[in-house]
């Protein structure tokens, strides 16, 4: 009899971002775009915390990637929680994107703001927060608006 194979705890949290990502972005509005025939880009980097939990920031924006001056994220995370590390999707956006962290939350709250920069003015943004706390629950918040305005999202469980 085969033996079942078991997912590495790691891949089971991702996975389970990767599809509440999926049904938090089904009732989301797509990020307006200014031409048809602009697909555009993404900013996605992940935010790992000393308590386990993960915190994944993204940006969708309606204008090609070569079109994004900066990505700027502010996460502010429960006040004795560290960050252990923190990654880029490693696409062409990557290395545009900033990360300040500051620890004044309460106790299961996140709160992140996000400024996309472009050299269009307009330009459609959606800014999503999933976080995954160390016990497996997932919460997700998004804002829409345009370049250069600060996006706030607050998740809490």
């Amino acid at each position: 009899m085969p033996r079942p194979t078991r997912r590495p705890r790691a891949s089971v949290a991702r996975g389970g971002l990767l599809a509440v990502g999926l049904l938090a972005g089904a009732g989301v509005p797509r990020p307006p775009t200014a031409h048809a025939d602009i697909v555009g880009c993404r900013a996605d980097p992940a935010v790992r915390l000393s308590d386990g939990t993960v915190v994944d920031l993204s940006a969708a924006i309606a204008v090609d990637a070569a079109n994004v001056q900066g990505v700027a994220y502010a996460l502010h995370i429960p006040v004795g929680v560290g960050v252990v590390g923190w990654a880029t999707t490693g696409d062409a956006l990557g290395a545009r994107e900033t990360l300040r962290v500051a620890r004044d939350d309460a106790l299961g709250v996140y709160d992140a703001d996000t400024v996309v920069t472009t050299g269009t003015p307009g330009v459609g943004v959606v800014a999503r927060v999933l976080v995954a706390g160390p016990g497996g629950v997932v919460e997700a918040g998004s804002a829409v608006g345009r370049d250069g305005q600060g996006l706030h999202v607050r998740v809490s469980f």
